[in-house]
């Protein structure tokens, strides 16, 4: 027969603290993600979340801010301005020139030949002061024609006002 034996409250006591730790252990492993290791805490303090309460009144207006950058000083209106037709005799070279009114400045302009033959050419396109030197009232070019008959050039400005020019 085989003998029994009892065990001791020692070993009792260690089979029972083994048995919870494997039990604790096992029930992290299962309910926290690795590095949230304090969700299981935080979710035993929450309970449901209640509903949503009444929005409580406006506070009062704060002080005001600093004053903001100054807007753009882009211009509003494009005015489109173009020269009378220039005869541009055989062999020969012309200056065409447009201005813009008084107040405004150019802000792109060319030279235009009706032609199209490739002996009537354009040499050169600028914008021009008031006085046909380099500004920013006007433009300005330089037409030439080594066809065999007259050929007409006009220039082309669009103009605007400005609140701020750099340059002539």
């Amino acid at each position: 027969m085989i003998k029994r034996s009892i065990p001791s409250p020692a070993m009792v006591i260690a089979c029972l603290s083994l048995f919870v730790a494997m039990g604790g252990t096992g029930y992290a492993a299962t309910q926290l993600a690795s590095g949230n290791e304090g969700a299981v805490a935080s979710k035993a303090k929450k309970g449901k979340r209640g509903p949503r309460g009444k929005r409580g009144p406006t506070g009062p207006a704060g002080p005001a801010g600093p004053a903001g950058a100054p807007g753009s000083n882009a211009f509003g209106e494009l005015d489109y301005r173009e020269s009378a037709p220039v005869t541009v005799p055989t062999g020969q070279q012309r200056f065409v020139e447009v201005q813009c009114p008084a107040g405004e400045h150019a802000t792109g302009g060319g030279i235009f030949s009706s032609s199209g033959e490739p002996l009537a050419s354009l040499n050169s396109s600028f914008p021009v002061g008031p006085s046909g030197e380099f500004g920013s009232t006007g433009w300005a070019g330089y037409a030439n024609n080594e066809t065999g008959f007259p050929e007409e050039a006009i220039a082309l400005v669009v103009c605007a006002k400005a609140g701020t020019v750099t340059g002539p």
